[in-house]
């Protein structure tokens, strides 16, 4: 069994490009953060919230604007989780809306998703297109994580994409936090990327070998004709990295507790 945490699967033709490499499970499909150098947010994909509806295997994440009223944009999803189980996280992107991650404002974010037991997610590390944008690298530092973490510690918080390149502060982090989690996701598409990333989990998990619980498959896979294309690459990786018993946790089982799949 294979679940899939991190997508971005929008539509039909996503999906279909997706499975035509691929077969898993379950698959988390977060809204795509539009306008990477403005940091602008757009949570109106047409026909979205239907296209996750129709698919009993697939899920959502919704995406919190810290630029517009974030208390009103909780109200507007506690409507919508009132009328739907599909809704499993809220995602934040600090490094492009320039905040960290124990700011004030987001802090209704997490008492948000402890109340309905659904995870925060964090883009961190290296952004996507990020040359010559106002994003802003000391914002997607992991280790920024630890303070939410650590005075939330009811609400659980996911590290994406391993928090490369910062990885081994995303594994202290981890390590540290019970209630932090991190993926594998959106780093490699290439084989040579992928023999020195498999190189970097090794390394890192001969330090905490104990947070394999709490790392999970993910791919950040966006479309087949886009940088963000590979799958098998990622399975290879968890099948040449960990033993057969930690590959059932890091392909499924870590991601079922962590965003309460049946």
């Amino acid at each position: 069994m294979i679940i899939d945490c991190h997508t971005h699967i929008l539509n039909e033709n996503i999906l279909r490009e997706y499975l035509e490499k691929r077969q898993v499970d379950k698959m988390l499909c977060i809204r795509i953060f539009k306008g990477f150098c403005g940091g602008v947010f757009d949570n109106s994909d047409e026909g979205f919230d239907e296209f996750i509806d129709k698919h009993d295997n697939l899920y959502s994440i919704e995406c919190i604007d810290f630029n517009t009223n974030i208390l009103a944009q909780l109200d507007s999803l506690r409507e919508k989780m009132e009328k739907t189980e599909k809704i499993k996280g809220l995602k934040l992107y600090p490094g492009y809306q320039h905040f960290y991650p124990y700011h004030e404002r987001v802090l209704p974010v997490y008492n948000f998703a402890r109340e309905f037991n659904i995870p925060v997610i964090f883009h961190s590390g290296a952004l996507y297109e990020y040359k010559n944008s106002e994003a802003l690298l000391q914002y997607t530092n992991p280790v920024y994580v630890d303070e939410a973490a650590t005075r939330f510690n009811e609400t659980r918080f996911v590290i994406s994409h391993f928090g490369f390149p910062y990885m081994f502060e995303a594994a202290m982090v981890v390590n540290k936090n019970n209630n932090v989690f991190t993926d594998i996701s959106g780093v490699i598409d290439t084989e040579e990327c992928f023999e020195v990333y498999k190189d970097d989990l090794k390394k890192i998990l001969k330090y905490y070998p104990g947070i394999v619980p709490q790392i999970m498959f993910g791919t950040d896979f966006m479309g087949k004709d886009t940088v963000l294309s590979e799958i098998d690459l990622y399975v290879r990786v968890v099948e040449e990295v960990f033993s057969p018993e930690d590959r059932e946790l890091v392909f499924y089982k870590n991601a079922q507790r962590v965003y309460k799949l049946k």
